[in-house]
């Protein structure tokens, strides 16, 4: 099926591996695919979905509640911890995307060189 004129194409959405909620998923789907279509660079959709992942599941404020993380690109290789039910990896059509929630803070090393 092609494009009518002045419709944007269907991307190809496949999640790879998703230890995530349903409703979590359908979440992430839909905001890798809003990245896509809004940002052109690699590190700006990356920082696009976990801004939105953020604002769609905010942290409960206390330090061991974790953040969420988006790792972005075509070919890469990633090893991850993250919290149960914190991890999916999608595939927008040549874009993969992972998204997981760890407990550690990304200010714990600058406290420690202090």
């Amino acid at each position: 099926m092609s494009a009518q004129a002045g419709e944007k194409p269907a991307h190809v959405v496949r999640v790879i591996e998703s230890q995530m909620p349903a409703d979590r998923q359908a979440a992430a789907v839909e905001v890798c695919i809003a990245a896509v279509e809004n940002k052109t660079v690699i590190r700006e959709i990356a920082a696009y979905v976990k801004k939105e992942y953020d604002k769609r599941y905010p942290s409960n404020g206390k330090a061991t509640d974790g953040v969420y993380h988006c790792v972005c690109g075509t070919h890469f290789a990633s090893a991850v911890s993250h919290e149960c039910h914190g991890y999916i990896h999608v595939k927008v059509d040549q874009l993969h995307m992972i998204i997981f929630k760890s407990r550690d803070s990304p200010f714990d090393g600058e406290a420690e060189s202090v």
